[in-house]
């Protein structure tokens, strides 16, 4: 059943931290090429997709953000 929900190891509280930590790095540019947390920012991205269990598949950032907050409002 992998990929059709939130991983069971990871809490919602965890989700939010990494959707914030990812909102915080989009705020500051991360996004950028060359810019010094794209690295990061990508790995949190990772990470988010992981956590809310997306991954392995072939999801835009959008989709994963969303199935994030979807996740913290509890839905």
């Amino acid at each position: 059943m992998s990929g059709s929900g939130p991983n069971s190891n990871v809490t919602r509280q965890q989700v939010a931290a990494l959707a914030e930590e990812f909102k915080t790095l989009e705020a500051a540019g991360a996004s950028k090429y060359g810019h010094p947390g794209r690295a990061r920012r990508n790995e949190v991205l990772d990470e988010l997709q992981d956590a809310v269990g997306l991954n392995g598949k072939m999801v835009m950032e959008k989709d994963i953000l969303k199935r994030a907050q979807e996740i913290i409002d509890g839905k």
